[in-house]
C-alpha cells in the first residue's frame, strides 16, 4: 500500500495531504474549513474521519454546522472552560467549548474517551461533536441528572453515624475504599460498588486521565439509594494539550510513546509512600500485586476485553469527521500502546511491533 506525506497548493495555502492508492487526505481540520468557507476545487467527502478530495460536495449540514445560541437554556456551569445549558429536541445537554488556545484539545478528548468507554461495555455520558457556527467546535454532553435524579458527588461523602468523610481524611486509595465499604445509602453491595470503583480506575489509566478528583465522579440519588453516576468530566484523558508536542508525535518514536505510557499521566489518587501521602503512576501502582480482590477482578475483566475490541472501540470512538486526522491517529495509537504496556504488561519492544500492526489496519480501513 503506498502512503506518502506530501505538501501540496490548496486554494493558494501550502498544506500537508497523503496520499494512499490515488486518494487525498487533506491537512486541515474542519473548523478551519467552516471559518473560512474553503471551497474544494473537487469538493469533499468523508470516510472513517478523513477529509478527502472527491467527486461530490460536503455541505454545512453534513459537517454538522450549527448555532448553539438558539438552543441555550437557563442553566449555567461552573469549570476552567466555557459552558452552558443547551435543550435540543426535548433533551437537555451541557455545551462545552474548549479554552482560548491553539493547544487544548479538551472538547476532542471529552467526545472520544466518553465514546471509547461505551464501546466496551461501560456506562460513560452520552457526548455529541457538534461545530459551531463560528467554527468553534463543542462537545454536547447530555444531562445525566435531568429525570430528576441529583448527582452526588463523591467529594460530599460522609457517614456522620460512622464517623467518616472526606475532609477528615486524604484522596488515597484505601481511604476512598473506606468510604465506600461504610457507605450506608449505596443501592448496591459494597463489593460492586468497589468493583465500579475499579473499572473506571482502570479506564482511566487505559485513557491517561490525570484529572479523577473526588468532584469528578460520583453517585446519582435515586429513591432506591446511591447508584454510580455515568463517567464523566473525561477532557482531561488523553492528553488534551498534545499540540504542543504532536510534531515529535509518530509511531516510530518509542521514546514518545514510552514517556506516555509508564510516565504520564499520573493518576490524582494517592497512597502513603515515604512516611506522606504521594501520587501514583497507573503503570507502577497496576504492577504491583497487593490489590483487593474487587481490583483483581475488575483487572481480569480489563484483561479479558483484549485488544481487538480494545482497537474496535477506540476506531469507532474517533470515526468523526470534526476530529482532525493527526489527533485521531494520535489518540488510536496511545489508546493502544497504553493498553498493551500498562494493562497486558508487555514489554516496550513487544507494544511498538504490534502497534505498526495497529496502525497499518487503520491505514487499510481508511481506503
Amino acid at each position: 500500500m503506498m502512503y506518502i506525506n506530501n505538501i501540496i497548493k490548496f486554494n493558494g495555502k501550502t498544506i500537508g495531504a497523503n496520499i494512499n492508492n490515488g486518494v487525498i487526505s487533506i491537512d486541515v481540520p474542519v473548523s478551519y474549513i467552516i471559518r473560512n468557507k474553503l471551497k474544494f476545487k473537487n469538493a469533499i467527502a468523508q470516510k472513517n474521519g478523513v477529509i478527502r478530495a472527491h467527486r461530490g460536495s460536503l455541505s454545512a449540514k453534513e459537517i454538522g454546522i450549527i448555532n448553539l445560541s438558539k438552543f441555550r437554556n437557563t442553566k449555567k456551569y461552573d469549570g476552567n472552560t466555557p459552558k452552558f445549558g443547551v435543550t435540543m429536541n426535548g433533551i437537555k445537554y451541557i455545551a462545552k467549548f474548549g479554552r482560548e488556545s491553539d493547544n487544548d484539545c479538551s472538547v476532542y478528548c471529552e467526545d472520544v474517551a466518553s465514546r471509547f468507554i461505551n464501546n466496551l461495555g461501560y456506562k460513560a455520558h452520552i457526548t455529541h461533536l457538534v461545530a459551531n457556527n463560528d467554527g468553534k467546535i463543542a462537545v454536547l454532553m447530555k444531562d445525566f441528572t435531568s429525570d430528576g435524579s441529583e448527582l452526588h458527588q463523591f467529594k460530599d461523602t460522609k457517614q456522620s453515624s460512622e464517623d467518616t468523610g472526606l475532609e477528615d481524611k486524604s484522596y488515597t486509595y484505601s481511604d476512598v475504599c473506606d468510604l465506600i465499604t461504610k457507605h450506608t445509602k449505596l443501592g448496591v453491595s459494597y463489593k460492586d460498588a468497589l468493583l465500579q470503583f475499579w473499572h473506571m480506575f482502570l479506564l482511566d489509566a487505559v485513557l491517561g486521565n490525570r484529572d479523577r478528583h473526588h468532584g469528578n465522579w460520583g453517585y446519582l440519588v435515586h429513591k432506591n439509594g446511591y447508584i454510580m453516576a455515568p463517567i464523566y468530566d473525561n477532557g482531561s484523558c488523553l492528553f488534551p494539550d498534545v499540540n504542543k508536542q504532536i510534531g515529535q508525535y509518530s509511531v516510530g518514536n518509542v521514546e514518545f510513546f514510552r514517556e506516555r505510557a509508564e510516565k504520564y499521566q499520573a493518576s490524582l489518587l494517592m497512597e502513603f509512600r515515604n512516611g506522606r501521602n504521594m501520587r501514583t503512576n497507573y503503570y507502577e501502582y497496576i504492577g504491583r500485586h497487593d490489590k483487593s480482590s474487587e481490583f483483581e477482578s475488575a483487572y481480569r475483566q480489563m484483561i479479558n476485553i483484549g485488544e481487538q475490541r480494545v482497537f474496535n472501540a477506540i476506531l469507532k470512538a474517533t470515526n468523526n469527521i470534526l476530529i482532525p486526522w493527526n489527533l485521531r491517529n494520535f489518540y488510536i495509537d496511545i489508546v493502544m500502546y497504553r493498553y498493551m504496556h500498562i494493562i497486558e504488561r508487555l514489554s516496550i519492544e513487544e507494544c511498538h511491533r504490534r502497534l505498526l500492526i495497529w496502525r497499518q489496519k487503520v491505514l487499510i480501513l481508511n481506503v
